[in-house]
């Protein structure tokens, strides 16, 4: 290697070593000084209403910094007593970036530019809806197997609180200390790793390959970058803009920066079904979709259409998973339970003889 393609390699490390530190600090000061995800869809929708009843954001601001409490209290009041000394709302909103979100700061910067404001905090409020929807399906698949594994963990350990030589503190011991603490510890670092890791374009495509949930991934990816879009280019923002404010909907880096690199021919004047044709994982059907709706002059609504589907495509297959993760667990359960009956009647037997 040449001295000169060192020297960039050296920097690109160095750059996507910056930008990791900078997501990892993002996702700690998310999960331990943001708001709940119920928090964020009732703030932007109860801002939405106000605005649209012709209440002043710094107003709307004080109003629920006092319906709230806690963290929630302080961080609206002082993005009200930043709007009232001149910034922006979408200015207040940047400053804390890991309490609001990016996808609504890209979201109500454009709607100070088109006026639009009180329409792009509802849609915000919908996404953030719509996203704890798809979580609480994915929590609600995954709960009975959570219990069947605990289940297993404990069954798996039953010889040490009733066989030779047992106690309740070995069992504890067992249960707690040496498998389920390790096991909570573990699951938190991977999904740090994962809130970290999930804008890179190699990891996002690890994703993408995963059976069943990389499927999940790239259809609700697909789903809220086309409800987004939908919304902004029936408010009458230019699509080429729209297109770069409604991937930040989008959680999955690879697809983000696919779409990205094909859609930018929209600024030399080709047709939005031309570039997004030439994006990764986007399935001719959504492109001839989106032709069609381009000929029509009814984009929006088939841009609408797009995210119904993936969303439905989405369910079923989280459905599917909540089918197929059980009987797996189900299996492993059952032949630990086999194992633990045959070990303990070979020992009982042999120490008979």
């Amino acid at each position: 290697m040449s001295e000169f393609d060192a020297s960039r390699l050296v920097s690109r490390l160095k750059t996507e070593s910056k930008k990791s530190s900078g997501r990892f600090v993002f996702v700690l000061k998310r999960l331990f000084l943001g708001l709940t995800q119920k928090t964020q869809e009732q703030f932007f929708f109860q801002l939405h209403t106000m605005l649209s009843s012709g209440v002043s954001i710094r107003e709307s601001l004080h109003t629920l910094a006092g319906q709230h409490g806690g963290r929630a209290a302080r961080y609206f009041t002082e993005a009200a007593e930043e709007v009232q000394a001149g910034r922006p709302l979408s200015g207040a909103f940047a400053r804390r970036p890991w309490v609001y979100g990016r996808f609504a700061i890209a979201m109500t910067r454009a709607g100070e530019d088109s006026g639009r404001m009180d329409d792009n905090l509802k849609l915000v409020a919908k996404q953030i809806e719509a996203f704890r929807r798809v979580r609480s399906k994915v929590i609600t698949a995954l709960f009975y197997p959570a219990i069947l594994l605990h289940l297993a963990v404990v069954i798996w350990n039953i010889p040490k609180l009733f066989g030779p030589g047992g106690s309740l503190p070995a069992f504890l011991d067992a249960v707690f200390l040496r498998v389920l603490l390790p096991l909570y510890a573990a699951i938190f670092v991977l999904f740090v790793a994962h809130q970290v890791l999930k804008q890179t374009e190699l990891y996002s495509e690890i994703i993408l390959s995963l059976f069943v949930f990389g499927g999940v991934a790239k259809k609700l990816a697909f789903s809220r970058f086309s409800r987004s879009l939908a919304s902004l280019y029936e408010s009458g923002l230019p699509l080429a803009r729209g297109v770069q404010i409604a991937l930040e909907s989008a959680e999955n880096g690879a697809i983000r920066r696919s779409i990205s690199e094909a859609t930018a021919g929209l600024h030399e004047g080709e047709s939005f079904a031309e570039t997004i044709g030439k994006a990764k994982h986007v399935t001719p059907m959504v492109r001839n979709m989106i032709a069609t709706g381009e000929h029509t002059g009814s984009l929006s609504a088939t841009l609408s259409k797009v995210a119904d589907f993936y969303e439905h495509e989405a369910e079923t297959a989280i459905q599917r998973m909540a089918k197929i993760i059980p009987l797996v667990i189900y299996i492993m359960i059952m032949g630990a339970i086999a194992y633990q009956i045959v070990t303990f009647w070979v020992n009982y037997y042999s120490f008979l003889l």
